[in-house]
């Protein structure tokens, strides 16, 4: 749990300090998901035993996993579109 925390700590700092725009337009999304990374490796760090009770919440109800799974698809579609098409 503690290697899963430090590594998400360490891919979050390696975003924020090489993309840390604070623009409002798409750019801010990669920002975003960056401190949100950090966050949550931070309460991985701290909080393993929450994580580990959430973890089990979320195995039991199969619907977070379309719902993240669509989320997903809509950040990776609408960065997609912003980076290579447009």
């Amino acid at each position: 749990m503690y290697l899963a925390g430090f590594l998400g700590l360490v891919a979050g700092l390696a975003l924020v300090l090489t993309h840390n725009v604070w623009l409002l337009e798409w750019r801010l999304i990669i920002t975003v998901i960056g401190w949100a990374t950090i966050v949550c490796a931070v309460v991985i760090i701290f909080q393993p035993q929450w994580i580990a009770s959430l973890g089990l919440k979320i195995i039991k109800n199969q619907g977070i996993y379309f719902g993240a799974a669509v989320i997903d698809v809509v950040i990776g579609l609408f960065l997609s579109y912003f980076v290579y098409i447009r």
